[in-house]
């Protein structure tokens, strides 16, 4: 109340304690603890108070003040009415003033924090304080504000806080751009305006409060101005000076950023157009615009700024902007203004508009200062440019940028071409004195002559000159002017170029020339790029777009093909587009565009960016109009047909037409020289360049004074190349450059059918030249040369050309005859040209006819053509062979031709006819066809009779030679012209059999070679021509030559075979013979290395003799050479002979050279020196070279054959003297073989086949029997035992032969080799059996390897021969001992033990089979195994044997060694476990062995089993074998397989043997049990044995113990429950095998605890329930005493089981059907224990079922509640309870 307005005021101390008490109340940390309705209630109360709380500001202490703030900020904070009341009252009391200016104190405090806070919360959403913030601050500033309160009221509507962090952070900083200016200054001047407004209002107040009034702040009017903004001029508030200087900076952040660019912009146009008023003026320049240039009181450079302005927006705001209105109007304010400032802003303005959308990529690019677009922003920009567009082109505005174009000659800072390439020094005119060609009207009167030049006005003048004149006032504006090109004088102001240049005002510039001109190009080829020329499918439209027709005017286009000449890199690259897009399309203009002169302009320029150019040039190089009708119908060449053919060579222009102008232009900069180009700087800058400046002449410096001057076309005399006076230009190649193969090796050749054309065209040509009709002085006189004096120099020809040109050119002259005095003109001229500096003499030899240098290079470069292109020229056929044979034929008579330099020709013509012959077939016949056949046997005959020994390979005559033999290689592979070589009465054939030899030219061998090859597989007359020849006996020792240590001399690396100048093609493999004859030779001439070639030599010499032989498949048309096909395979040995036919015989060849002795071959010194001396002795006998045949072979022809035959059969018989004794089956040596048994062969399977087929037809029972043969070489035995070693070798090396025995026919002869053989003599036929029986079954085991041979072998005859062979030999020992009587025959019949292992092995592989199994079973196999398997006597201990009654027969009985004993019981266990039969064996078994064996036999492997039935002491639950036991057991066995073997014998195979039919009897196992293997009583006195099966064990008994209770239970019903026993304490004869039983399983399950769950499985423990309910019926009386033993032992069982958590929850679960209800679970374990709780059991019964009682109800078992119910059901409780009472009587339970 004391601070309320209608109470006494109180005073300071009151009211500050008040205000003290209020802030603990509401504002923190006080506020934290205030109740919340004493809360609102004192915030109510307090936001009532309106002024005094005002006042409170104005207090003494500042605690009080900052209080009272922390109050007004708690209630604003609160969102309440009343906060709203106080936001007015803060306003109109200048608190927001007070605390504004606390705000922008220059230091951090929290008294300016907390007045911040103040400001935000009173000017949040109160529009007021927001005017007020407004008028005080920067728009740039205030913006920011706007911004907060946006984001204030937002985010209030979510529920959230925002500060004005960005607004007072700008507040602190200065900040300098284009919409915000605000520094230290300007603070200060806001603080000072502040400060004097808040101090005023104080002053105010304590004025009226002295006379008691009240006062408040008249805020609505206060605003702040800032000194430093007053200079500035701002367009939309944005400041122009800071926009354009970012743009200066490339800082495009505050244009890109304007949020309305279209009102912005229009803002710009309206101030330009108000500034134009020059009677308005406002205010002071700026430093920038006074670096522009702009005065005080002018408003022209507003005006630029204004501009430069618009230019930047629209840049970047186009598509928002649309189509600037009244363009046309700024067009013509750009052509008439005289500031060369404006009419520069105004070109940029200009440029904006048209070309503004170039530097937009499509969706914006990543980083990108310009605007992104979508396509709907692209489309609205591109329409705007387009109405641009048309405003510039209605407004004349295309002739005005061509006229700003042609300013660029004015240039003086002309952008930098890029640097010249070559180090040449380039002519610099810069400096050069000015052309004076203005002439101005003189300052007295005019009164010259105003009819002819220069009409009476002085000068001549430069254009400098003029604008000092202007500049001193003598001259003026409308004073007239004239220059060469003008009709007459003009004023001055009507002239662009000199208003512009002169007339003008001097302000500030903002472009340079140069500048100005790449702008306005730029400007014209966008709008020429826009309105295109052709619609959507490339057609030509009509009319033409008027940009297109405008820019192509007389008055355009030559100034823009002139700007060409500026040189500035980026004018004339943009002039050449320019034109190009408009003369594309425009034929009439493009037709005559020579005439400006663009073409020699264009080749002037020395820039590397020429590719513009290019595409200019491309287009209109060929569509020129400087040819007449008759001039184009007469097919002129591309030199003839284009422009540039006379100023450029035709490599360029071919460049240009083919590659495109990209190739051209980066041919054109470079330095080239090559076969397609020679074009290098010197002959650009050094040749080209001066001769079109001389042409173009002064033109470049008319034009810096005359920008409108216009280009005289002349015609250019044609430049000439020096470079290329010995160069033949055909078709797109340089012929000099194309056959110098050692600078351009393996240059690619493209379009080679018209390169070829082009050269048989030109060759032609050439061959019928005949001298020049032209004269020196009809071509004086052409020229108008005088006569007689010095001859003129290229520069006097090119002069008097030029003048000439003037004169009679079409384009120059209309007259008649004209044309026809230009044309002899310029055949005088290029007659004069071409023999300048040259001698008369030498002139005429080398104009009259053919010139020879150019003929050679028409023969090479078919040479080099045919070379690498063999194969795309194959289809077509060569068509200069008459030229070409009649030259070879003309050179014959020249005795010289084989010397140098005749022989070059002779060789180059040579060299076409081989490789045009073997590049196709079609040239070969064609050649033939021509007569090359004779003509080229005529030059080697030649060449072999003029050459030496001392000749070397590139001297003529070899060289000659090789090329003429390679032709003939190539025609002798063609089928059409085999045939001819019969002819010639042999010498051709005998010369190229000779050039097989030749020494030192290495190239000839291997060519004669080839042809010898191609002709060894032709007709038989050809064959029989190279046989008389001699071939075979030249050849032959050649092979021998062969040397191993040269590079290349295996196969596995090839020799690497080198390019000649004539062999070309892609390197191939050589596959056949027709392949290698028709492939291209490789290597030159002269070879590097010697040996390698030696070797091919030999190579070459094989596949001839293979193809003489018929070693070749497709070799020869009919049969082969029968005397060479068997003096080949006698000489060379067959296989050798055989391996003719591989396709690289180097490794053939290598083992010629060296000796071996291999299973298919033997090979030696011995055998080559009498191969040698063979050959010797039939070449010894041929008749001398050159000598013709005498007989016919068509005539005798019989007698031929008869001598060829005889020949033939003498080969047939044939054999080297080291072979003769040598054992051969199949080809193979024998006795090599199985010492090499390893080595390869060449076919194992047929060697196998012969080698079976041998073994049939021998026959082992005499063999045996029969004595050693005096030489072990023809012994049949040894023979006969190879043979079998040799396939044992043969299935080792190679075990897939095996699949070849899965024929009986193969298995047979093997097996025949196991019979019996009868009437054996001695101990060597025995020795002879067993090495042939070892052998057999050796073999026999390699081949049971292979599942399907052993479904073969497993027939009965050979498993009963097997089985045999086990007991074979010691029936064998016993019968020899009976019949002899002599004991030591025993030692002598023990080799036969060996067979015993094999045999073992034998049948283990096939055991797997039925019928193996079979005879095991049913035939004796098992019983002899058996045998070998049990010990002998002599293996018994001595007490065991002594005992024992041994039969005799059994004393010679022998066992098997322990390996094989343990093999034989491997074998039976796997016949046992045979699927078909086994089971057999297993009764055998059975029958024969005491129980246990049995199993052992079928589970445990062979050498366990055989350890065991060594082992006489086994006394164990699982196996009882004592000596006792094993010789009653083999003398029952062995007596078995006697009588078995003696019944097959006598031919009954199958035995069948009953179960009765052996009675064993072994005391040692009276009285056992047996379940599952184990003996019950053993196990029962050593539970604790390590079973081998205890589950099964387990199974067993549990289902014993259910069968012996199912019998004992029915036998007591039978009864009537009445036991037979002896005693009361006997346990009955009915239950002690059940109680036997249930004692085994109960030590079972105590000594192996985890079987408690495999029981579980087998759900032994239910059964168990079940069984104690069966048997406690029986219990009671005298006569239950077995039946209660049985109980207990089942209990015991179960008391095992329970203690199994699983088992327990089992039986808890096991659900039993009940007498008095539904089945109940645990029901039937809780009965059965129940039933034996009864007194007559007894304490220890009572015990056990107590604990099985308790096991089933531990904690663990989950299940155990259906016990605790069954339990309480029985009424087991009360009994149990009654047995605690130990005084009481016991209860009876149940």
């Amino acid at each position: 109340a004391p601070l309320r307005a209608d109470d006494p005021p109180a005073g300071p101390l009151v009211a500050q304690a008040i205000v003290q008490v209020l802030a603990a109340v509401l504002c923190p940390p006080g506020s934290a603890t205030t109740d919340q309705d004493t809360y609102r209630e004192a915030l109510a109360l307090t936001s009532t108070l309106g002024k005094p709380l005002f006042s409170l500001f104005a207090h003494p202490s500042a605690r009080t003040r900052v209080y009272t703030a922390r109050m007004m900020q708690a209630i604003a904070e609160e969102g309440s009415g009343a906060a709203a009341m106080l936001r007015a009252a803060a306003l109109r009391e200048g608190a927001v003033l007070h605390h504004l200016n606390i705000s922008v104190l220059p230091k951090e405090s929290d008294r300016r924090q907390l007045s911040r806070s103040l400001v935000e919360l009173w000017c949040m959403g109160y529009d007021p304080s927001l005017q007020l913030l407004q008028r005080v601050l920067p728009p740039g500033l205030f913006c920011l504000v706007e911004t907060s309160q946006a984001g204030r009221r937002s985010s209030e509507a979510e529920g959230t806080v925002l500060r004005w962090p960005a607004f007072w952070h700008a507040l602190d900083s200065n900040h300098a751009k284009a919409t915000l200016i605000w520094d230290e200054h300007m603070r200060a001047a806001l603080r000072e305006a502040l400060d004097r407004e808040e101090a005023s209002l104080l002053r105010a107040r304590v004025r009226i409060a002295e006379t008691g009034g009240q006062l408040g702040w008249n805020h609505s009017e206060f605003e702040v101005a800032y000194p430093s903004l007053e200079r500035e001029l701002v367009i939309g508030d944005v400041f122009l000076r800071l926009l354009l200087e970012d743009l200066a900076t490339e800082a495009t952040s505050a244009l890109r950023d304007l949020p309305d660019p279209a009102r912005f912009f229009h803002a710009l146009h309206r101030e330009f157009l108000y500034l134009a008023d020059t009677s308005v003026e406002t205010g002071s320049y700026s430093g920038f615009e006074a670096s522009l240039g702009v005065g005080p009181g002018a408003a022209e450079g507003k005006r630029a700024l204004c501009l430069h302005a618009m230019s930047a927006v629209y840049r970047l705001h186009g598509s928002t902007i649309g189509p600037i209105g009244g363009l046309g109007h700024l067009v013509r304010l750009m052509d008439t203004t005289k500031s060369v400032l404006m009419r520069d802003r105004l070109l940029q303005l200009l440029e904006a508009a048209i070309c503004s959308l170039e530097g937009h990529a499509e969706g914006g690019e990543e980083g990108s200062e310009l605007v992104p677009l979508d396509a709907k922003s692209r489309a609205a920009w591109q329409q705007a440019i387009k109405a641009n567009a048309r405003q510039l082109v209605l407004a004349d505005g295309v002739q005005i940028c061509v006229e700003l174009l042609a300013g660029v000659h004015a240039s003086k800072e002309r952008g930098s071409s890029a640097p010249v390439r070559g180090n040449l020094l380039l002519t610099d005119a810069s400096h050069a004195e000015p052309l004076k060609v203005w002439y101005v009207q003189p300052q007295e009167d005019y009164s010259g002559d105003v009819t002819a030049p220069p009409f009476g006005l002085e000068g001549p003048l430069t254009k400098e000159e003029l604008r000092h004149k202007h500049a001193k006032g003598l001259l003026g504006d409308q004073s007239l002017v004239w220059t060469q090109g003008m009709e007459g004088p003009e004023p001055l102001d009507s002239l662009r170029e000199l208003r512009w240049a002169v007339g003008a005002r001097r302000t500030a510039k903002c472009l340079t020339v140069a500048q100005a001109a790449h702008g306005a190009l730029r400007v014209l080829t966008t709008l020429a790029s826009l309105h295109a020329a052709h619609d959507e499918d490339g057609r030509a439209i009509e009319p033409l777009p008027l940009v297109h027709r405008q820019l192509a005017r007389p008055s355009a286009l030559p100034h823009v093909a002139q700007a060409l000449l500026c040189g500035d890199p980026a004018v004339v690259p943009g002039a050449a587009k320019l034109m190009r897009i408009v003369l594309e399309h425009h034929h009439e203009a493009l037709a005559t565009l020579f005439r400006t002169g663009a073409f020699f302009f264009a080749l002037m320029y020395t820039g590397e960016n020429f590719l513009e150019i290019s595409r200019l040039l491309h287009v209109a190089h060929l569509k020129q109009a400087f040819h007449s009708a008759a001039e184009v119908k007469t097919g002129l060449r591309l030199s003839g047909r284009s422009f540039l053919g006379g100023l450029l060579p035709e490599a360029l222009l071919h460049v240009l037409e083919q590659q495109g102008p990209e190739a051209f232009a980066e041919v054109f900069v470079a330095d080239r020289n090559t076969p397609e180009v020679v074009w290098t700087h010197q002959m650009r800058f050094t040749r080209l360049l001066p001769q079109m400046l001389a042409h173009v002449g002064d033109t470049s410096k008319v034009l810096e004074q005359h920008n409108r001057a216009v280009y005289e076309y002349t015609p250019v005399p044609p430049v000439g190349y020096p470079e290329l006076d010995t160069e033949v230009w055909c078709h797109r190649y340089y012929l000099r450059n194309l056959c110098d193969v050692e600078t351009f090796p393996r240059w690619p050749i493209a379009e080679h059918v018209e390169l070829l054309q082009q050269i048989l065209q030109m060759w032609r040509e050439e061959l019928t030249r005949e001298p020049d009709a032209m004269t020196l002085e009809a071509a004086y006189r052409a020229m108008e040369l005088e006569e007689g004096g010095e001859p003129p120099t290229e520069a006097d020809l090119k002069k008097a050309y030029r003048r000439l040109a003037r004169l009679y050119h079409p384009d120059k002259s209309k007259e008649e005859g004209a044309q026809e005095k230009f044309m002899q003109v310029q055949q005088a001229f290029e007659w004069l040209t071409a023999r300048a500096g040259k001698e008369e003499d030498a002139d005429a030899v080398d104009c009259d006819g053919p010139r020879p240098w150019r003929l050679l290079l028409f023969v090479k470069a078919q040479c080099i053509l045919f070379a690498r292109c063999g194969r795309e020229l194959a289809p077509f056929k060569y068509a200069g062979y008459p030229l070409l044979l009649s030259e070879i034929e003309s050179a014959q008579t020249d005795l010289q031709v084989l010397t140098w330099p005749a022989s070059d020709h002779l060789e180059k013509q040579v060299l076409l006819c081989w490789l045009t012959c073997v590049s196709s077939h079609l040239n070969g016949e064609e050649l033939f066809r021509c007569s090359g056949l004779d003509i080229l046997s005529q030059v080697l005959r030649k060449c072999l009779v003029q050459r030496t020994d001392d000749c070397g390979p590139l001297d003529p005559p070899s060289a000659v030679a090789a090329y003429v033999l390679r032709t003939m290689a190539g025609l002798a592979a063609l089928p059409t012209v085999q045939g001819e070589f019969r002819g010639f009465k042999g010498v051709l054939v005998r010369d190229i059999v000779d050039a097989c030899l030749i020494q030192n030219a290495p190239a000839c061998v291997e060519a004669a070679l080839r042809c010898c090859l191609s002709l060894a597989g032709a007709e038989p007359a050809i064959q029989r021509r190279l046989h008389k020849a001699g071939i075979l006996w030249k050849l032959l020792p050649l092979l021998l030559t062969f040397d191993t240590t040269a590079e290349g001399s295996t196969a596995e690396g090839r020799p690497a075979e080198s390019e000649e100048e004539g062999a070309g093609g892609s390197s191939r493999e050589e596959a056949s013979r027709d392949e290698e004859a028709n492939m291209l030779l490789r290597g030159g001439l002269v070879q590097a290395n010697m040996a390698k070639a030696h070797n091919l030599h030999t190579s070459f010499a094989a596949r001839t003799l293979a193809s003489m032989g018929g070693y070749f498949s497709a070799s020869s048309q009919g049969q082969p050479h029968e005397v060479a096909k068997w003096a080949l395979h006698a000489l060379l040995t067959p296989p050798f002979a055989r391996r003719l036919a591989e396709v690289d015989p180097r490794a053939l060849l290598c083992d010629l050279g060296s000796s071996m002795e291999l299973p298919e071959v033997i090979w030696n010194q011995d055998m080559r020196n009498e191969l040698r001396s063979v050959c010797d002795d039939y070449a010894g006998a041929l008749p001398e070279p050159g000598v013709p045949d005498e007989e016919d072979f068509e005539r005798d022809i019989e007698a031929i054959q008869s001598s060829e035959a005889e020949e033939a059969g003498f080969w047939r018989t044939f054999v080297y003297e080291r072979l003769r004794n040598e054992f051969v089956v199949g080809g193979v040596f024998v006795r090599v073989f199985n010492e090499m048994p390893t080595s390869p062969l060449s076919d194992p399977a047929a060697f196998a086949v012969k080698l079976v087929e041998y073994l049939e037809a021998c026959d082992a029972a005499p063999l045996v029997n029969q004595p050693p043969g005096p030489d072990p070489q023809t012994d049949d035995f040894l023979r006969m035992c190879a043979c079998l070693e040799a396939i044992e070798n043969l299935l080792r090396a190679v075990p897939k032969l095996s699949a070849l025995f899965a024929d009986v026919a193969m298995i047979s002869p093997l097996v025949k080799c196991l019979e019996p053989i009868e009437g054996l003599r001695g101990a060597e036929a025995h020795f002879r059996r067993r090495r042939v029986l070892l052998k057999s079954l050796s073999v026999l085991n390699l081949v049971a390897g292979h599942a399907a041979a052993a479904e073969v072998l497993a027939y009965e005859g050979l498993l009963s021969r097997c089985f045999w062979l086990l007991v074979d030999a010691a029936t064998a020992v016993q019968e020899d001992s009976q019949r002899e009587g002599l004991e030591e025959q025993v030692e002598v019949f023990q080799p036969y033990e060996p067979c015993g292992m094999l045999t073992l092995q034998l049948l283990q592989a096939l055991s797997k089979t039925n019928t193996c199994a079979w005879a095991a079973g049913c035939q004796g196999g098992g019983l002899y195994c058996l045998a070998l398997l049990l010990p002998a006597v002599h293996e018994l201990p001595p007490q065991a044997a002594a005992r024992a009654e041994i039969a005799p027969e059994d004393k010679l009985w022998r066992g098997l060694p322990p390996p094989e004993q343990a093999l034989c019981a491997g074998l039976l266990g796997q016949l046992m476990g045979q699927v078909a039969h086994g089971n057999r064996v297993t009764l055998l078994c059975n029958i024969l062995l005491p129980p246990g064996m049995t199993d052992a036999l079928r589970d445990r492997n062979g050498e366990e089993v055989a350890q065991g039935f060594r082992d006489y002491r086994a006394d164990t639950p699982e196996r009882v074998w004592t000596a006792g036991m094993a010789e009653r057991t083999g003398q029952a066995v062995r007596r078995l397989a006697r009588l078995a073997l003696k019944q097959q014998r006598a031919g009954r195979l199958d035995l069948a043997l009953k179960p009765g039919a052996v009675n064993l009897v072994h005391p040692e196992l009276e009285g056992e049990v047996i379940v599952g293997g184990v003996f019950v009583k053993r196990f029962l006195e050593e539970p604790e044995f390590p079973l081998r099966a205890p589950k099964r064990f387990l199974e067993c008994v549990m289902e014993g113990v259910a069968q012996e209770s199912q019998q004992c239970l029915e036998l007591l019903k039978s009864k009537g429950g009445k036991e037979e026993g002896s005693g009361d304490q006997a346990v009955p004869a009915e239950a002690q095998k059940v109680a036997m039983l249930c004692s085994a399983a109960a030590a079972l399950l105590r000594v192996q605890p985890l079987l408690t769950d495999h029981a579980l499985a087998i759900a032994a423990p239910a059964k168990l329930c079940s069984l104690l309910a069966a048997w406690v019926p029986f219990a009671t009386g005298a006569a239950g005493r077995g039946p209660r033993v049985v109980l207990l032992l089942l209990l015991q069982i179960l008391h095992v089981l329970v203690s199994n958590t699983a088992v327990s929850q089992n039986l808890a679960a096991e659900r039993t059907q009940s007498t008095t209800g539904p089945a109940r679970a645990g029901e039937g374990f809780v009965r059965a224990l129940q039933a034996m709780l009864a007194p007559p059991w007894g304490d220890a019964a009572h015990v056990l079922v107590l604990e099985t009682l308790k096991r089933g109800l531990a904690a663990e078992n989950r299940s155990r509640g259906a016990f605790v119910v069954e339990v309480e059901r029985a009424g087991l409780v009360p009994a149990l309870l009654a047995r605690l009472d130990w005084r009481g009587p016991q209860a009876p339970v149940g």
